[in-house]
C-alpha cells in the first residue's frame, strides 16, 4: 500500500487526536501522583481512574489497528506497538504513548499544525464536546479524592471508600444527586458545592454549543478536505487538479449568478417599456 494512505489513516480527526493527548497526559500525571502520594485512598481513586483510562485507550488501539489497511506497517513503521503499550495498566508505561506522539509528531510541517489548529476552531461544537468530557474525568478524580480527605476524620462519613467518592462524585457532576452517598463534614460540604457548580457549569456549556451546533444551517457545497488529505497530499497534480476543479466551479457559479441578474435586468426594462 501507498506510503501516503497509510499515513492518512494514522488520523481520526483533529479534535480526537488532541483528546486523546490529554488524556494520555492526564494518566501520565496520575502516575507521578500515585507514586507521591502518601493516603491509599487517593492511590485507590487514581487506579481507579486508571483502569478507565486504560480501557479507553486499549479501545482506541484496536480501533486504530483494524482502520489500518497495513496492519503491519501500523504496527511497525509508525510506532503502533507504542499505543498497545501504552495502553496497558502499568505504571510507567503511558509514556510509550506520548513519545509515539512526539516522532509522529515531527512529520508535520509548520503549515499542518496550523491547519490542525483551524478545524479545531472551526468545528467548535465537536470540540467543546471532547472538552467537556476531559474536564469531567478530571473534575470527576479530584472531586474524588478531595472528598475522601475532607470525610476520612469524621466517624459518621458515609463516603468511605474510593469507589463511594467516585459514585457521589458522578451522581454530582451528573447533577442527578441519589442522596445514598454525601459528605457529612463542613469540608466535604464545600467540595459538594463546588463539583456541584461545576457540573451545572459543565452541562450549561455544552447544551449551549449543541443547541448552536443543532440551528447552524449546513453547507450544501462542496465538502471540505479530511485532515489527513490535506496533510498529506499524494503528489502535486492532484493539488493542482484541485485547484482547477475549483476554479472551474466558481466560473459556472459567476456565469450563472451573472445570467440571472441579466434575466432579471430584461425584466425590469420590459416592465418600464410597458
Amino acid at each position: 500500500m501507498h506510503e501516503t494512505d497509510q499515513k492518512q489513516e494514522l488520523i481520526i480527526n483533529a479534535n480526537y487526536e488532541l483528546f486523546v493527548l490529554l488524556v494520555t497526559l492526564l494518566s501520565i500525571v496520575n502516575n507521578v501522583l500515585w507514586i507521591l502520594a502518601i493516603e491509599p485512598y487517593t492511590r485507590n481513586v487514581i487506579q481507579i481512574i486508571e483502569y478507565i483510562i486504560s480501557a479507553f485507550l486499549l479501545l482506541d488501539f484496536f480501533v486504530r489497528l483494524i482502520r489500518a489497511r497495513d496492519k503491519r506497517a501500523y504496527l511497525f513503521r509508525y510506532y503502533g506497538w507504542m499505543d498497545f503499550l501504552g495502553s496497558l495498566p502499568v505504571l510507567g508505561l503511558r509514556v510509550a504513548r506520548l513519545a509515539r506522539v512526539f516522532i509522529l509528531g515531527r512529520k508535520f510541517r509548520r503549515d499542518d499544525l496550523t491547519e490542525v489548529g483551524g478545524i479545531i476552531v472551526r468545528q467548535r461544537a465537536q470540540s467543546t464536546l471532547l472538552v467537556v468530557i476531559f474536564t469531567a474525568l478530571v473534575i470527576f478524580e479530584v472531586s474524588g479524592i478531595a472528598v475522601l480527605r475532607a470525610e476520612s476524620q469524621s466517624p459518621q462519613a458515609n463516603i468511605q471508600t474510593a469507589g463511594d467518592a467516585l459514585w457521589w462524585a458522578y451522581v454530582t457532576v451528573a447533577t442527578v444527586g441519589y442522596g445514598d452517598r454525601y459528605p457529612v463534614t463542613t469540608d466535604g460540604r464545600i467540595v459538594g458545592i463546588l463539583v456541584m457548580t461545576a457540573g451545572v457549569g459543565l452541562f450549561s456549556v455544552l447544551t449551549s454549543y449543541l443547541a448552536d451546533w443543532f440551528r447552524r444551517p449546513r453547507k450544501t457545497g462542496p465538502r471540505a478536505r479530511p485532515l489527513a488529505n490535506a496533510l498529506f497530499p499524494k503528489n502535486a497534480s492532484d493539488g493542482l487538479d484541485e485547484i482547477q476543479r475549483l476554479l472551474d466551479e466558481h466560473q459556472a457559479q459567476h456565469e450563472q449568478t451573472m445570467a440571472e441578474l441579466q434575466a432579471k435586468l430584461d425584466e425590469i426594462k420590459k416592465s418600464l417599456k410597458a
